[in-house]
C-alpha cells in the first residue's frame, strides 16, 4: 500500500502534467500592482482627456502595467514544487475530498 508521501507526489505530478499541458502560468506578488497602474493611469486620462483619455490612459496603463509583469510569471508546476511538504499535503487532502465528492477514488 502506497506511504501518504507517496499520495502526495502523485497528485503533485498530477498537477504538474495538466498545468504544463495547458501551458498554465501564474503571476505572483505583482499582479496587484500591474492592474494598480492601469488604473491609475485610466483614471488620470480620464481626468485629462474625458471619455477619449480613459480609452486612451486604459490602453497606455495596460502596456505600462503588462511591462511592469513581464517576467514576473511562473509556471504552476514550479509554482507546486516550491511549496513546502505541509502545502503540498494540504493540497492533496483537498483534491482527495473533491475527488471523493464526485465519486471518483485515488
Amino acid at each position: 500500500m502506497p506511504s501518504i508521501d507517496d499520495k502526495v507526489k502523485d497528485i503533485m505530478r498530477l498537477l504538474c502534467s495538466v498545468s504544463e499541458k495547458r501551458k498554465i502560468k501564474v503571476a505572483f506578488k505583482y499582479h496587484l500592482l500591474g492592474g494598480l497602474v492601469t488604473g491609475t493611469v485610466a483614471t488620470v486620462g480620464g481626468l485629462v482627456g474625458g471619455l477619449p483619455g480613459i480609452a486612451f490612459g486604459g490602453a497606455v496603463g495596460g502596456l505600462l502595467g503588462s511591462w511592469m509583469m513581464n517576467g514576473k510569471f511562473k509556471p504552476v508546476p514550479q509554482i507546486i514544487m516550491e511549496l513546502p511538504a505541509d502545502k503540498q499535503k494540504r493540497i492533496k487532502d483537498r483534491l482527495s475530498f473533491l475527488f471523493l465528492l464526485t465519486n471518483h477514488i485515488l
